[in-house]
Order: C-alpha cells, then structure tokens, then sequence
C-alpha cells in the first residue's frame, strides 16, 4: 500500500525558493475566482470616477423626485376625475328615476310620514307623542269665558276669569291676564297673546 509522504512546511518554503516562477502561479481554484471578479469588475473599468461631480448627482435625484412627484399627481387626478364621473352618473340616474316615476304618475313618498312615524317610536320621550300632544293641548286651555257682549258703537265685552272667578268688562285694546281684546263683533272676542290667537263665544 503507497503511503504519500507529508510534507513539512520548511519543505514546502524550501521547494519555492527553488521554484519561483511555479509559486508565482495562482491554482486552478482560485484562478477561476479571479477572472470571475475581473469578469465583473470589468464595465466599471471605464468609468473615472474622479470626473463625477456631487452636484451632477444631486441634480439627477431632483429631476427623479420631481417626475416622481408629477407621477403622483397625475395618479391623483386621474383618480378624482373617475370619481366625479361616478358621481354624476349616480346624479343622473337620481334625477331619471325620479322623472320616470312622476311621468308615469307615481308619487313620491312624503317626508313627513316618516318622520312622524319615526317620532312616534322615539324610545327617549319621557311621554308617548299622541299623549303629549294632548298634555300641551290641555296646558294651552285658555282660562278666560265670554260672559256676554254689550253691543253698541263702541262694543264691549264682558269675560270672567274661571280661575280667579273674576269678571272684567274690556273694550277692544284692553288686556286681561295675558291676553290683549283683538276685536269684538256680535257673536265672539278675539284675543291675541304671544302664544297665538284665542276666540271667545
């Protein structure tokens, strides 16, 4: 069995002063590895890099920014722009239905009977709405009755205070409570306060 013999290290220095121009050539390994390098080092070669000046380079990166910037822009507006266009075929398909429907003699619904609807089931009223109503109606009772008219060119009436029990005789322009004498015919008073218009009969 051939046994190869190790080499020492004093040998190896020993067989390069011997050899020089053996030592000088690079292995198979590693000169594939350089002309590898060399390979793409290569169109860098040309370039000097000494004549590249930083204002040029920053002169380039504006321009780029500044067509970035126009790029987004334009993006931009043309997205707006669909979007307004969507927005008026939405509008005109609006409008012609509504033509159609009150061309072809349909009705639109009203508003307000959803909204007294809506009202209606107001779950934050303290009070229902129909009882309410009738709770503000009775507070708007007015407390004055018309107890007779005096009938003559300056007509008077006379009018008692079912609260009080008081009876005043007015002329028209006198006040009772809150209540001023609007007018006086044959057959009622009319009174105004700030809370509207009240006829006595």
């Amino acid at each position: 069995m051939m046994r190869f013999k190790k080499t020492t290290p004093e040998e190896k220095l020993l067989h390069i002063i011997e050899n020089p121009e053996e030592a000088s050539k690079p292995s198979f390994g590693k000169g594939i590895k350089l002309s590898q390098g060399i390979g793409i080092l290569s169109p860098f070669k040309r370039i000097d890099f000494k004549k590249i000046s930083l204002q040029g380079i920053n002169k380039g990166l504006i321009a780029l920014s500044v067509i970035a910037t126009m790029a987004v822009i334009f993006t931009f507006y043309k997205g707006e722009e669909t979007m307004r266009a969507r927005f008026e075929n939405l509008k005109a398909d609006i409008e012609k239905e509504i033509f159609q429907l009150s061309k072809n003699g349909g009705s639109i619904p009203a508003l307000a009977k959803y909204l007294s609807s809506t009202e209606s089931n107001n779950p934050f009223h303290v009070l229902p709405v129909s009882m309410k109503s009738k709770v503000e109606k009775e507070e708007k009772k007015i407390n004055l009755k018309l107890v007779g008219i005096i009938w003559s060119d300056l007509p008077q009436a006379i009018v008692e205070d079912e609260t009080s029990k008081k009876t005043y005789v007015v002329y028209k322009g006198d006040t009772v409570d809150k209540y001023q004498v609007k007018a006086i015919t044959k057959n009622e008073v009319r009174l105004t306060s700030e809370d509207g218009d009240e006829v006595l009969r």
